[in-house]
């Protein structure tokens, strides 16, 4: 069954953070994560709490930034909190416990690097085998995901995955499970023009 939710930023922001990790517990060291990228100033934090998560992006919005969400539960390899571990590269893949969703970032621009129009790329998610779970109209293009029905932790079977997504659309691969992608309910300022992002649409089972 497809659903349209609220075109109401806010409820567009709460929703795609549910959407992509409300089907999963956190152990008391790990988080989920967002980033900011403002200028050539680039921000990665990590969130537990979705009210203060959501309060902090209204805050980063407010001030002009690019907003992204992860793909992956963070946990430290050596048992730190992510963010605070003193790590030198605390949000890289090895900081990746398991992986919420597969996803495609599908772009508008001259092929064949991305695809003619926003329309012609939704008519080629309808050919893909399995129906996506949501999708989020990035400002640029189309971002797809199929959540896992439980929390993929083999991360080299994402990767494949990955690539067999990126084969079938013609699209860059998102092969690192590190991989933050755009926050629905947000604003895109990439190259100065600034365009709303939304969820299109969710698929309910």
């Amino acid at each position: 069954m497809t659903t349209r939710l609220s075109g109401d930023p806010a409820d567009q922001r709460r929703c795609h953070a549910i959407l992509l990790t409300g089907h999963t517990d956190l152990a008391a060291n790990e988080s989920f994560e967002w980033m900011t990228i403002k200028g050539d100033t680039t921000v990665r934090r990590a969130w537990r709490d979705l009210d203060e998560f959501l309060e902090k992006v209204d805050q980063a919005i407010l001030e002009g930034c690019n907003v992204y969400i992860g793909l992956g539960v963070r946990r430290c390899p050596n048992g730190g909190v992510v963010g605070r571990c003193g790590c030198k590269h605390a949000f890289d893949r090895e900081h990746v416990s398991r992986v919420m969703a597969a996803a495609a970032d599908l772009d508008v621009k001259p092929p064949p690097k991305g695809f003619p129009s926003k329309a012609m790329a939704y008519d080629a998610v309808k050919t893909a085998r399995r129906s996506p779970s949501f999708i989020v109209d990035s400002g640029g293009g189309l971002q797809v995901y199929w959540a896992f029905e439980e929390p993929l932790a083999d991360l080299a079977r994402f990767t494949n995955i990955q690539r067999g997504i990126a084969k079938f659309f013609g699209s860059d691969p998102i092969i690192d499970p590190s991989r933050v992608l755009r926050l629905a309910g947000t604003v895109n300022h990439k190259d100065g023009k600034p365009r709303p992002t939304k969820i299109l649409k969710v698929v309910v089972e």
